[in-house]
Protein backbone atom coordinates (compact mmCIF):
# COMPACT_ATOMS: atom_id res chain seq x y z
CA UNK A 1 0.00 0.00 0.00
CA UNK A 2 1.07 3.57 -0.54
CA UNK A 3 2.60 5.69 2.23
CA UNK A 4 -0.49 7.90 2.12
CA UNK A 5 -2.67 4.92 3.02
CA UNK A 6 -0.35 3.70 5.75
CA UNK A 7 -0.15 7.15 7.33
CA UNK A 8 -3.91 7.66 7.35
CA UNK A 9 -5.30 8.00 10.87
CA UNK A 10 -8.69 7.35 12.37
CA UNK A 11 -10.83 10.37 13.25
CA UNK A 12 -10.53 11.49 16.87
CA UNK A 13 -12.54 9.26 19.19
CA UNK A 14 -12.74 6.34 16.75
CA UNK A 15 -11.54 2.87 17.68
CA UNK A 16 -10.48 0.14 15.30
CA UNK A 17 -13.55 -2.09 14.86
CA UNK A 18 -13.42 -5.81 15.60
CA UNK A 19 -13.65 -7.42 12.18
CA UNK A 20 -14.88 -10.90 11.35
CA UNK A 21 -11.83 -12.84 10.16
CA UNK A 22 -11.55 -14.36 6.71
CA UNK A 23 -9.40 -17.51 6.69
CA UNK A 24 -9.35 -18.33 3.01
CA UNK A 25 -10.81 -21.83 2.95
CA UNK A 26 -13.31 -23.23 0.46
CA UNK A 27 -16.37 -22.69 2.65
CA UNK A 28 -16.12 -18.89 2.73
CA UNK A 29 -17.60 -16.37 0.32
CA UNK A 30 -15.41 -13.46 -0.72
CA UNK A 31 -18.51 -11.48 -1.68
CA UNK A 32 -20.03 -11.92 1.79
CA UNK A 33 -16.74 -11.06 3.46
CA UNK A 34 -16.34 -7.79 1.56
CA UNK A 35 -19.92 -6.82 2.38
CA UNK A 36 -19.47 -7.76 6.05
CA UNK A 37 -16.15 -5.89 6.28
CA UNK A 38 -17.66 -2.67 4.91
CA UNK A 39 -20.61 -3.01 7.29
CA UNK A 40 -18.41 -3.61 10.32
CA UNK A 41 -16.10 -0.75 9.29
CA UNK A 42 -19.00 1.69 9.55
CA UNK A 43 -18.10 5.28 8.74
CA UNK A 44 -14.47 4.29 8.24
CA UNK A 45 -15.52 2.64 4.98
CA UNK A 46 -16.36 6.07 3.56
CA UNK A 47 -12.64 6.91 3.53
CA UNK A 48 -10.88 4.81 0.87
CA UNK A 49 -7.48 5.11 2.52
CA UNK A 50 -8.79 3.85 5.87
CA UNK A 51 -10.78 1.14 4.08
CA UNK A 52 -7.54 -0.07 2.52
CA UNK A 53 -5.44 0.31 5.65
CA UNK A 54 -7.64 -1.80 7.91
CA UNK A 55 -8.68 -4.51 5.47
CA UNK A 56 -5.74 -6.75 6.55
CA UNK A 57 -7.27 -6.67 10.06
CA UNK A 58 -10.16 -8.74 8.65
CA UNK A 59 -7.82 -11.48 7.36
CA UNK A 60 -6.18 -14.39 9.16
CA UNK A 61 -4.15 -17.54 8.45
CA UNK A 62 -3.98 -18.30 4.69
CA UNK A 63 -5.70 -15.07 3.71
CA UNK A 64 -3.38 -12.90 5.80
CA UNK A 65 -0.34 -14.81 4.50
CA UNK A 66 -1.50 -14.08 0.94
CA UNK A 67 -1.81 -10.39 1.73
CA UNK A 68 1.71 -10.20 3.14
CA UNK A 69 3.11 -11.67 -0.09
CA UNK A 70 1.78 -8.79 -2.20
CA UNK A 71 4.54 -6.54 -3.48
CA UNK A 72 5.06 -3.41 -1.33
CA UNK A 73 3.08 -0.39 -2.57
CA UNK A 74 1.46 -2.57 -5.26
CA UNK A 75 -2.08 -1.72 -4.15
CA UNK A 76 -3.13 1.77 -5.16
CA UNK A 77 -6.91 1.61 -4.79
CA UNK A 78 -9.73 -0.26 -3.07
CA UNK A 79 -10.97 -1.46 -6.46
CA UNK A 80 -7.63 -3.10 -7.15
CA UNK A 81 -7.45 -4.75 -3.72
CA UNK A 82 -10.99 -6.08 -3.97
CA UNK A 83 -10.31 -7.51 -7.45
CA UNK A 84 -7.14 -9.30 -6.30
CA UNK A 85 -8.91 -10.65 -3.21
CA UNK A 86 -11.74 -12.13 -5.29
CA UNK A 87 -9.34 -13.58 -7.85
CA UNK A 88 -7.37 -15.30 -5.12
CA UNK A 89 -10.13 -16.72 -2.93
CA UNK A 90 -13.42 -16.74 -4.84
CA UNK A 91 -14.98 -20.23 -4.55
CA UNK A 92 -18.59 -19.62 -5.50
CA UNK A 93 -20.36 -20.15 -8.79
CA UNK A 94 -18.42 -19.69 -11.98
CA UNK A 95 -17.34 -16.14 -12.69
CA UNK A 96 -18.96 -14.22 -15.50
CA UNK A 97 -17.48 -11.54 -17.71
CA UNK A 98 -18.67 -7.99 -18.07
CA UNK A 99 -19.73 -8.86 -21.63
CA UNK A 100 -21.90 -11.71 -20.34
CA UNK A 101 -23.42 -9.42 -17.71
CA UNK A 102 -24.22 -6.81 -20.35
CA UNK A 103 -26.02 -9.42 -22.49
CA UNK A 104 -28.59 -10.28 -19.79
CA UNK A 105 -32.16 -9.46 -20.87
CA UNK A 106 -35.33 -9.04 -18.87
CA UNK A 107 -37.83 -11.89 -19.31
CA UNK A 108 -41.27 -10.95 -20.59
CA UNK A 109 -42.98 -12.12 -17.37
CA UNK A 110 -40.32 -10.73 -15.02
CA UNK A 111 -41.04 -7.71 -12.82
CA UNK A 112 -38.51 -4.89 -12.77
CA UNK A 113 -37.59 -5.80 -9.16
CA UNK A 114 -36.99 -9.47 -10.01
CA UNK A 115 -34.95 -8.46 -13.06
CA UNK A 116 -32.66 -6.14 -11.08
CA UNK A 117 -32.31 -8.66 -8.24
CA UNK A 118 -31.20 -11.26 -10.78
CA UNK A 119 -28.68 -8.79 -12.17
CA UNK A 120 -27.34 -8.02 -8.68
CA UNK A 121 -26.71 -11.71 -8.06
CA UNK A 122 -24.93 -12.01 -11.40
CA UNK A 123 -22.93 -8.84 -10.72
CA UNK A 124 -21.58 -10.49 -7.57
CA UNK A 125 -19.92 -13.05 -9.87
CA UNK A 126 -18.36 -10.38 -12.08
CA UNK A 127 -15.30 -8.79 -10.51
CA UNK A 128 -14.86 -6.03 -13.06
CA UNK A 129 -15.62 -2.77 -11.28
CA UNK A 130 -18.29 -0.72 -13.04
CA UNK A 131 -19.44 2.79 -12.03
CA UNK A 132 -23.07 3.07 -10.93
CA UNK A 133 -24.17 5.15 -13.93
CA UNK A 134 -22.70 2.55 -16.31
CA UNK A 135 -24.56 -0.22 -14.48
CA UNK A 136 -27.77 1.76 -14.96
CA UNK A 137 -27.06 1.98 -18.71
CA UNK A 138 -26.29 -1.74 -18.82
CA UNK A 139 -29.41 -2.77 -16.91
CA UNK A 140 -31.60 -0.48 -19.00
CA UNK A 141 -30.17 -2.14 -22.11
CA UNK A 142 -31.74 -5.43 -21.05
CA UNK A 143 -35.24 -3.97 -21.00
CA UNK A 144 -37.84 -4.34 -23.73
CA UNK A 145 -37.45 -1.74 -26.49
CA UNK A 146 -40.92 -0.31 -25.85
CA UNK A 147 -39.76 0.55 -22.32
CA UNK A 148 -36.17 1.41 -23.18
CA UNK A 149 -37.07 4.03 -25.80
CA UNK A 150 -38.96 6.04 -23.18
CA UNK A 151 -36.05 6.13 -20.72
CA UNK A 152 -33.50 8.93 -20.64
CA UNK A 153 -30.71 7.05 -18.88
CA UNK A 154 -28.40 10.06 -18.96
CA UNK A 155 -30.49 11.56 -16.17
CA UNK A 156 -30.76 8.36 -14.12
CA UNK A 157 -28.06 8.38 -11.46
CA UNK A 158 -28.75 5.06 -9.75
CA UNK A 159 -30.84 1.88 -9.74
CA UNK A 160 -33.56 3.39 -7.56
CA UNK A 161 -34.24 6.05 -10.17
CA UNK A 162 -34.22 3.43 -12.92
CA UNK A 163 -36.83 1.36 -11.06
CA UNK A 164 -39.04 4.40 -10.46
CA UNK A 165 -38.84 5.43 -14.11
CA UNK A 166 -39.61 1.93 -15.42
CA UNK A 167 -42.59 1.60 -13.07
CA UNK A 168 -43.90 4.97 -14.27
CA UNK A 169 -43.58 3.97 -17.94
CA UNK A 170 -45.24 0.59 -17.32
CA UNK A 171 -48.08 2.26 -15.42
CA UNK A 172 -48.73 4.63 -18.35
CA UNK A 173 -48.66 1.71 -20.79
CA UNK A 174 -51.16 -0.23 -18.68
CA UNK A 175 -53.50 2.77 -18.48
CA UNK A 176 -53.29 3.26 -22.24
CA UNK A 177 -54.07 -0.42 -22.84
CA UNK A 178 -57.10 -0.25 -20.53
CA UNK A 179 -58.36 2.89 -22.27
CA UNK A 180 -58.00 1.32 -25.69
CA UNK A 181 -59.79 -1.85 -24.52
CA UNK A 182 -62.67 0.20 -23.11
CA UNK A 183 -62.94 2.27 -26.29
CA UNK A 184 -62.97 -0.89 -28.41
CA UNK A 185 -65.67 -2.42 -26.24
CA UNK A 186 -67.83 0.71 -26.62
CA UNK A 187 -67.37 0.62 -30.40
CA UNK A 188 -68.44 -3.03 -30.53
CA UNK A 189 -71.53 -2.24 -28.44
CA UNK A 190 -72.37 0.67 -30.75
CA UNK A 191 -71.94 -1.48 -33.85
CA UNK A 192 -74.11 -4.13 -32.20
CA UNK A 193 -76.88 -1.60 -31.59
CA UNK A 194 -76.66 -0.46 -35.19
CA UNK A 195 -76.95 -4.07 -36.36
CA UNK A 196 -80.07 -4.65 -34.25
CA UNK A 197 -81.67 -1.55 -35.70
CA UNK A 198 -80.79 -2.65 -39.23
CA UNK A 199 -82.31 -6.11 -38.68
CA UNK A 200 -85.42 -4.51 -37.20
CA UNK A 201 -85.79 -2.26 -40.24
CA UNK A 202 -85.33 -5.15 -42.67
CA UNK A 203 -87.99 -7.30 -40.98
CA UNK A 204 -90.61 -4.80 -39.94
CA UNK A 205 -90.47 -2.01 -42.51
CA UNK A 206 -92.30 -4.08 -45.24
CA UNK A 207 -94.94 -5.14 -42.69
CA UNK A 208 -95.52 -1.59 -41.54
CA UNK A 209 -95.69 -0.41 -45.14
CA UNK A 210 -98.39 -3.00 -46.02
CA UNK A 211 -100.33 -2.09 -42.89
CA UNK A 212 -100.16 1.55 -43.89
CA UNK A 213 -101.53 0.69 -47.35
CA UNK A 214 -104.34 -1.27 -45.73
CA UNK A 215 -105.36 1.69 -43.60
CA UNK A 216 -104.91 4.28 -46.31
CA UNK A 217 -105.50 2.68 -49.68
CA UNK A 218 -104.80 4.88 -52.71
Amino acid sequence: MSELVLQSELPRGYKIPKFTKFVGDTTESTVEHITRYLTEAGNIANDENLRLKYFPNSLTKNAFTWFTTLAPHSIQSWTELERLFHEQFYMGQSKISLKELASVKRNSTESIDDYLNRLRLLKARCFTQVPEHELVEMDAGGLNYSIRKKLDTQHLRDMAQLVDRVRHVERLKAEKARTQKHYKRENIAYIGDESIISVFNIIFEPILFRYYLFLFPF
